[in-house]
C-alpha cells in the first residue's frame, strides 16, 4: 500500500515563447529557473521523508509506502500516517516553492494530485537502468494532478478516506469539490486541501474548480530549510 503524489508547474509564456512576469526571460533563464525549482522541490520532498521516484520535465512523481524506512527515519506503519505525511509534503511544496515563485512570476501555474492504493515497482532496462512504478494507483494520482485547477492540492476519495477525521490540528482542512470524469469512465469524487480558517478553493457553477490565492492554503506546519525558489530568478 502506497500514497502517490504527482506535482507539476508551468512558467507562463509570452508571444515570443519566453516567460513573462513584468519582463521576459530568455530560454536559458527559463531553463535555469526550472532546474533550480526542481532541485528545491526535491529538497522539500526529502525533508518530509517522501521518496522521489522520477522527474520528467516539470512533473515530479513521489511515493511513500506503508512500513518504508526513508532516510533511516522511523517507518510509518499505517496508510493513514503515510497519506498524512504526503499531504504535509504537498503543502510544504506550495509554501516553500510555488508561492515564492508565484510572487515573482505572474501567471505561474502548478497543481498537485494525491492518491492512495496498491501498486508495483520494477527496474526498467532501457537506455539506462532506472526504477519506475506502475498500476492504477499511479494512473489515478496522475489524473488527480492533471485535472486539478492551478494552485490546488487535489485528493482522490481513497486518499481522503485515509486522512484523520480532524485534520485541523495539523493545520489544514479538506473541502469537497465537484466530481471529476476522465477517460470515459464514471465520475470520481475529489477533494482539496485548504487551510484551517477558510477555504479559498471553490467549485464554480460550470463544474470547474478554482483557487484564488496560492499562498493562503499554507499553514504553519510546512517545516524545512530556509530555502526559497526566488533565488533562482534573474535580477
Amino acid at each position: 500500500q502506497v500514497c502517490v503524489m504527482f506535482t507539476q508547474f508551468a512558467l507562463p509564456l509570452s508571444k515570443n515563447g519566453n516567460g513573462s512576469s513584468g519582463r521576459s526571460f530568455t530560454s536559458g533563464e527559463s531553463l535555469d529557473i526550472i532546474a533550480r525549482t526542481v532541485l528545491l522541490m526535491e529538497s522539500v520532498v526529502s525533508d518530509h521523508r517522501v521518496l522521489k521516484v522520477k522527474t520528467t520535465g516539470t512533473t515530479m512523481m513521489c511515493v511513500l509506502e506503508v512500513g518504508s524506512d526513508v532516510a533511516g527515519q522511523p517507518e510509518d506503519d499505517t496508510l493513514q500516517k503515510v497519506v498524512l505525511r504526503v499531504v504535509k509534503a504537498a503543502r510544504a511544496l506550495k509554501a516553500r516553492v510555488f508561492a515564492p515563485l508565484a510572487d515573482r512570476v505572474a501567471g505561474l501555474e502548478f497543481s498537485v494530485g494525491v492518491h492512495a492504493g496498491p501498486c508495483f515497482g520494477a527496474v526498467v532496462l532501457d537506455d539506462a537502468v532506472s526504477f519506475d512504478m506502475f498500476g492504477n494507483t499511479i494512473d489515478m494520482a496522475r489524473v488527480m494532478m492533471s485535472t486539478a485547477a492551478t494552485g490546488v492540492i487535489q485528493l482522490s476519495a481513497a486518499a481522503y478516506d485515509h486522512l484523520p477525521d480532524n485534520t485541523r490540528r495539523f493545520g489544514f482542512r479538506i473541502v469537497p469539490l465537484n466530481d471529476v470524469a476522465f477517460s470515459g469512465k464514471e465520475s470520481v469524487k475529489v477533494f482539496a486541501v485548504t487551510d484551517r480558517i477558510r477555504s479559498n478553493v471553490r467549485a464554480d457553477s460550470d463544474g470547474s474548480v478554482a483557487s484564488d490565492d496560492c499562498r493562503s492554503d499554507c499553514g504553519s506546519e510546512v517545516g524545512g530549510a530556509n530555502d526559497s525558489v526566488t533565488t533562482a530568478l534573474p535580477a
